[in-house]
């Protein structure tokens, strides 16, 4: 999950709003999911929620649920309402598939919900990316190469309250061990939040 535009956002509402809506962002997310998902802040402007045992119909109807939630959801600090909108990459796991390249494709379906505009999901199947949701589909194939670069911070994210990226990547792996020996489905989904907006 990306939050779009944040450095924009950041630029013009300063540090307090920017952290006040994260953790609104956060909390949505989280209501947003269900009660075995992982929500983590694992960017700046970047949450990754791992789901395990989905089907690729239900990480796209998750996906979807919180792109909207967030969508209508109005953010209010100090007198300043705010909106705010995100885009979505995700992708299950296939055969015999690495954390790295788990990440990797959802990396990629992030990067295409950007280049559609933004404030949409795409869900890459191992070999390309479509839109899903309330929008037209829009085609790309992959275009990203190389394992994500994924810095180990400490165990809380101070903005939102989620699990840091160091708790995402440890959880990640252990779903990924659970998944090859039990022979269980795993999804991963990336937000990235939209540039907010005074109403």
């Amino acid at each position: 999950v990306y939050i779009d535009h944040f450095k924009k956002f950041n630029d013009i509402y300063g540090h307090q709003v920017v952290d006040a809506v994260l953790r609104g962002v956060a909390q949505q997310i989280k209501d947003s999911v269900r009660e075995t998902d992982l929500v983590a802040r694992y960017g700046g402007e970047e949450i990754a929620v791992i789901m395990p045992e989905t089907t690729e119909e239900e990480v796209k109807q998750i996906g979807e649920r919180v792109r909207e939630a967030i969508e209508r959801r109005r953010y209010e600090f100090q007198g300043l309402k705010l909106r705010l909108t995100v885009s979505i990459g995700a992708a299950r796991i296939i055969d015999d598939e690495r954390g790295h390249s788990l990440l990797e494709r959802a990396d990629v379906a992030l990067y295409a919900s950007k280049q559609a505009g933004r404030n949409c999901a795409h869900f890459h199947n191992g070999n390309n990316c479509h839109q899903f949701g309330m929008v037209s589909p829009h085609i790309i194939k992959q275009n990203s190469d190389g394992e994500i670069d994924a810095p180990i911070d400490s165990y809380a994210d101070q903005h939102t309250g989620l699990p840091s990226r160091k708790v995402f990547v440890e959880e990640l792996r252990r779903r990924l061990a659970e998944t090859r020996r039990y022979e269980a489905d795993l999804s991963l989904m990336l937000v990235r939040v939209d540039q907010g907006e005074e109403l």
